[in-house]
């Protein structure tokens, strides 16, 4: 009978010793899932993707009718102050379409999130490297609070001017 007694002991002893080593692992678990996401890992491949699919993305601006925009196509229209074939301004429909793509991107400006700000511009180049806006930037955030900012920028060739480009800027705390 003392070796029964004995065994029950020495398996309910080895019972606590997995679960306690299963609460640890849990809290690990839990504290390495809940450690704010590394900024260093966002490269700017992630933000030359995000740029591209931004210009290829169909509004629903249609110039003309049955010819859905896109809106490296919208931004053309916008500055030639062209209409949708629906009556919309393109240049309302550009801006409402690029806030709502970043409202819904890994870059929007929030509490609790690690970007600080954002900007879209056009820009066209008037002279040699000086960049006048295509359009009116779409921004968000304080550009003061950043500690680390990418840039990207994609050439637009759309017939606007010689050298026009699609700039992404984005910005960090640290």
């Amino acid at each position: 009978m003392n070796f029964s007694k004995k065994a029950q002991e020495e398996m309910v002893g080895f019972v606590l010793i997995v679960v306690i080593v299963s609460v640890i692992g849990i809290i690990i678990l839990g504290i390495s899932l809940n450690r704010p996401r590394n900024i260093e890992a966002q490269t700017s491949a992630e933000l030359n993707s995000f740029s591209s699919s931004v210009l290829s993305y169909t509004t629903n601006c249609e110039i003309p009718e049955t010819n859905p925009r896109q809106i490296k196509e919208l931004i053309k229209d916008c500055s030639q102050n062209d209409i949708c074939s629906n009556g919309q301004n393109p240049c309302q429909v550009l801006s409402t379409t690029l806030k709502e793509l970043v409202s819904h991107s890994s870059y929007r400006v929030e509490r609790g999130s690690y970007t600080r700000y954002f900007k879209i511009s056009v820009l066209n180049e008037v002279s040699n490297g000086t960049y006048n806006d295509a359009i009116t930037p779409i921004q968000e955030g304080n550009e003061q609070e950043c500690v680390r900012k990418l840039i990207d920028t994609q050439p637009l060739n759309i017939g606007l001017a010689e050298n026009s480009i699609f700039k992404v800027e984005v910005c960090y705390k640290d």
